[in-house]
């Protein structure tokens, strides 16, 4: 679902390099969001440390919210020395 709404989001905005990226970045995310809720268990003292699927999908709202990136084709997959 999250890769569907990525992709659609980025081909009206006519980011093709972020389109064809979703797959990578859908399947990253989640992979992040499951070893954090592996990794970072509730305690007493950091009883907040609960993960469920809302926090998923704010990380995946708040992507499809940030602001558009220059149009310049090379910007999304240009090397940052």
């Amino acid at each position: 679902i999250y890769g569907t709404m990525m992709r659609e989001n980025y081909k009206f905005q006519e980011l093709k390099e972020l389109a064809d990226l979703t797959d990578t970045i859908t399947s990253s995310t989640i992979e992040l969001w499951n070893m954090c809720k592996q990794k970072l268990l509730p305690t007493p003292a950091k009883f907040h440390y609960i993960f469920n699927l809302r926090d998923l999908s704010r990380i995946f709202g708040g992507i499809l919210n940030s602001p558009s990136l220059d149009r310049d084709e090379n910007a999304v997959t240009q090397d940052v020395d």
